[in-house]
This record gives C-alpha cells, sequence and structure tokens, in this order.
C-alpha cells in the first residue's frame, strides 16, 4: 500500500528534511501542524509553504502579542473558556476579510535564536537558508540540522544522506567560514557528522537551543477531532 499523506509537528521545519521525506515517499503529500502544549494543535500548513499556516477556527483564536509572542484563546474549554494563553512563539498573525485566520513567518520559540556578534538575532528561517546555500554547493546531502550553543561554544550537527570524507570536509570548510563570519565570538566552534538524531518526532524540535533543549508535545485538536 502506498503511503498518501504525512502529518508532521513543529514550529518549523527545515526544507532539507522535508525534501529527505519527500524522496523516500514521493507520491505522499507532506505537511505540518502548529501545535500548543496548552491547548493541543492550533493551525494546519496553509498551502505549500511549510511557514505558513491556517488557523483552525473553530478551535482557536489567535492575537499578536507582546514582545513577539502570540495571544492564543481555546473556543473549545468548559471549564475557563476565556483564557488567553501568552505563546512565546514568533509568527505573525493575519486576518482575511472573512475572519479566517493565518499564522505567517513562524520561527519556533522566541527565545529559540541565537545572537550574532552585533546583537542581531537569528531564528531558524535564517539556518534553513544557511543549509539551503550549503546544499546547493553540497550535492543536496544535508537532510538535518541542529544547532547548539553554551558559553563560548557551538556546536553545528549535520545529518548527511551521503557521508564521505569529501562531502564532510567541504561541507565543515563552508559551515566554518560563513558561522565564522556572523558568529565570532564563539571561541570553540565543534561540527559533527551524526547518523541521525534520537528525538521523538511526535515532540517540537528546537533546530537552535542553548544547553540541551528540551522538546515539548504537541498534541489535542487532531484526537479530539478523532474522538
Amino acid at each position: 500500500a502506498c503511503l498518501h499523506y504525512i502529518n508532521v509537528s513543529g514550529e518549523f521545519f527545515l526544507d532539507c528534511s522535508k525534501s529527505f521525506i519527500q524522496k523516500i515517499f514521493p507520491h505522499c503529500r507532506i505537511e505540518n501542524t502548529y501545535g500548543a502544549v496548552e491547548i493541543g494543535e492550533i493551525a494546519h500548513q496553509n498551502g505549500a509553504s511549510s511557514f505558513d499556516y491556517k488557523v483552525f477556527g473553530d478551535h482557536a483564536y489567535i492575537e499578536q502579542g507582546p514582545d513577539d509572542t502570540l495571544l492564543v484563546t481555546s473556543l473549545t474549554q468548559k471549564a475557563f473558556p476565556m483564557i488567553r494563553y501568552q505563546m512565546e512563539d514568533k509568527g505573525i498573525v493575519r486576518t482575511d476579510d472573512t475572519g479566517q485566520q493565518y499564522l505567517l513567518n513562524l520561527e519556533g520559540k522566541n527565545t529559540d535564536y541565537i545572537l550574532a556578534a552585533d546583537g542581531t538575532k537569528y531564528y531558524a528561517s535564517f539556518f534553513n537558508g544557511f543549509i539551503n546555500d550549503l546544499n546547493k554547493k553540497c550535492k543536496n546531502t544535508i537532510i538535518h540540522f541542529m544547532l547548539r550553543y553554551e558559553g563560548k561554544t557551538a556546536q553545528l550537527n549535520f545529518v548527511l544522506d551521503q557521508s564521505s570524507a569529501e562531502i564532510k570536509s567541504q561541507i565543515e570548510a563552508l559551515a566554518r567560514k560563513k558561522f565564522g563570519e556572523i558568529f565570532p565570538q564563539f571561541q570553540t566552534l565543534d561540527i559533527n557528522f551524526p547518523d541521525h538524531f534520537g528525538h521523538d518526532y511526535t515532540r517540537k524540535f528546537k533546530i537552535i537551543s542553548e544547553g540541551d533543549g528540551l522538546s515539548e508535545v504537541v498534541g489535542g485538536y487532531y484526537k479530539k477531532m478523532a474522538g
């Protein structure tokens, strides 16, 4: 039997990861759902973009919050129906003429960024472009990426589809040059090529994180609808 649909869940999904899944399941439609721990899934991918979402209008109402946050009101809770949750997620809320809401340019947590030497905040979308540029020069071999940093040390982790010494050397040289130009404050830059990341994909995956980067469970809307 052919798998027709794959639904992934997270605040941000790298192009390289989606392309790899598409390569494995060429006839499968892959889409992303955005959710919150407090009230479950909130919105689903709109069109072909993995970063723009259509809000479940019968389930939640979203407002632009202060300091790069989102305010989410659940429309299905019974005990405390009008509680507004302040979500520390960076995105843009848009509403069309019909009242349908959209969540655009979702970056993930507003705390999931890394500061450049000049104080600029670099979120997941920057590293999505960073990986795309590397892939153009390195035979599209990068299929997943994760950045961890702490103190004066940064760690770039690349999972590769093709794992030759030549490709690794090329990726490392290009990554060190680009990363070092923007983030010279790191005295140590470790570049690793693990076979995979030990991660439960029913949980949010953080592209950028300080320290261990604990993930959060997502769930609720689809389970309720299947009810």
